[in-house]
């Protein structure tokens, strides 16, 4: 929740993105909601500290009775999205699994889910779609990935946007050994192309596709106008 939402000041939008609304919902009620099945466990929220709003946070994770939060406020923003989630480290132990979520992706409840296999260090879900806009990820036909690129159309399979690592300590360890690496390759400290990195290295990590009618995305000014006046599931 600590970007500066640049398309939409662009547009002339001045609210924090996570606060904009699409059918009576906001941004970060959608992002919420696409993690049902994690409600019981514990949640980091990371904001820059000049757009937090802790009242607004607290009445949507009382509504689904979200009782385990924390929150991390940051100054400015960041060079990318795994650095922003870094920001984290001091309220997470090295051993525990971690999954990383944006702001700006609505999938159906029940869909994102973490099929835990013994050594399996990264799951990926996934979605079929059209462009060259996303994070992809090629994998073999039993959903074990052998490459992940950040807007180069390997495939047609794209990352929603939710990043699972079985130990905090896998990501850290491979974001200090290749941030720069993947900066100067992209710009931006993206997570996606972390993955690389950990199947270069010997390590396993898996996908699985979701359906695509049951992923919404709503990054973009435009992608909000398209789900506007349209009933979202």
């Amino acid at each position: 929740m600590a970007g500066d939402g640049r398309r939409f000041l662009d547009k002339g939008i001045k609210i924090p993105k996570y606060k904009i609304e699409v059918n009576d919902r906001s941004l970060f009620e959608w992002s919420i909601l696409s993690l049902s099945n994690f409600f019981s466990d514990e949640f980091i929220f990371i904001s820059r500290e000049e757009i937090w709003d802790g009242e607004f946070v607290h009445e949507i994770c009382s509504k689904y009775n979200i009782t385990k939060f924390e929150h991390v406020l940051i100054q400015q923003t960041t060079n990318g999205q795994a650095t922003t989630a870094i920001k984290a480290s001091h309220l997470i132990d090295p051993s525990d699994e971690v999954a990383i979520y944006n702001i700006d992706t609505y999938v159906k409840p029940g869909n994102i889910q973490i099929n835990r296999e013994s050594g399996v260090s990264g799951i990926i879900p996934v979605f079929r779609a059209e462009g060259d806009k996303w994070s992809f990820v090629e994998a073999d036909k039993n959903g074990y990935v052998k490459q992940v690129t950040e807007k180069i159309r390997i495939s047609d399979m794209a990352t929603i946007g939710f990043y699972y690592f079985s130990s905090w300590r896998i990501f850290t360890t491979f974001y200090e050994r290749y941030n720069q690496s993947i900066i100067e390759k992209y710009n931006e400290v993206y997570i996606a192309p972390m993955y690389q990195y950990l199947i270069d290295e010997g390590l396993t990590v898996k996908t699985y596709v979701i359906e695509s009618n049951r992923v919404i995305v709503l990054g973009t000014p435009e992608d909000i106008d398209r789900y506007k006046n349209i009933h979202i599931f």
